[in-house]
């Protein structure tokens, strides 16, 4: 897609979005100022616009719970991931850590475990 579709579309969502919510203050108003200073006059249209509006807006608000729940879930099984992943370096960089210790004869050995098991090495300075 090219990106002056993109931007077109975007812009016709943007300016489609803006009309929407323009039309929906004018009904506020006229629901909020209709009722005060003409009270004889029928604003049922109004009504029915913001009531469908309210539905569409609860329904909207619904799917967007279930998304966060959902994308919270997958977030959750990531971080899952990426602290196993954690461990596992972890213990790998035990496992190829070698330290070297000089011991009472000044013979060095060498711990390749992390449970401590040390191998001499028969090196003598």
């Amino acid at each position: 897609m090219s990106d002056k579709l993109k931007h077109t579309i975007q812009w016709s969502l943007y300016i489609l979005m803006m009309v929407i919510v323009i039309i929906t203050f004018i009904c506020l108003g006229a629901n909020i100022i209709a009722p005060t200073f003409f009270p004889n006059t029928n604003i049922n249209g109004f009504k029915d616009y913001i009531n469908t509006l309210c539905v569409i807006l609860s329904f909207l608000s619904a799917g967007l719970g279930i998304y966060s729940i959902l994308q919270a879930n997958v977030s959750g099984k990531q971080a899952s991931e990426m602290i196993n992943s954690i461990h596992e370096l972890k213990e790998q960089q035990e496992i190829f850590l070698v330290t070297l210790k000089t011991t009472d004869n000044l013979s060095v050995v060498a711990a390749n475990n992390p449970k401590g098991s040390w191998l001499h090495d028969d090196v003598v300075k």
